[in-house]
């Protein structure tokens, strides 16, 4: 069972640490309105694809990676930056 617990720290825009401690790990996270703002999508599109992928019909909706805690879900910011970096057409 993976045991987590959410940093009470947060600085602003820097999203939330998680600290796992069964991989005795931090990860950094963001909430569904974070993660949307970051890739640039409204929150209900995130909401949209969590489910359809939960539901087994997820082949073409992005499938972000991420955890949730009590009520809440969060967004792996590494994640998000993979799916920004595989969406980003042309050079920089």
């Amino acid at each position: 069972m993976l045991t987590a617990v959410l940093s009470d720290a947060r600085l602003p825009s820097e999203g939330y640490v998680l600290y796992c401690r069964s991989m005795k790990e931090e990860f950094d996270f963001a909430t569904t309105k974070e993660a949307a703002k970051i890739i640039g999508v409204d929150y209900r599109t995130l909401e949209n694809w969590r489910s359809r992928n939960k539901n087994g019909n997820g082949n073409e909706y992005p499938n972000l990676k991420h955890t949730k805690v009590g009520k809440k879900i969060f967004y792996f910011k590494k994640s998000l930056m993979e799916f920004i970096r595989k969406n980003t057409v042309g050079e920089e």
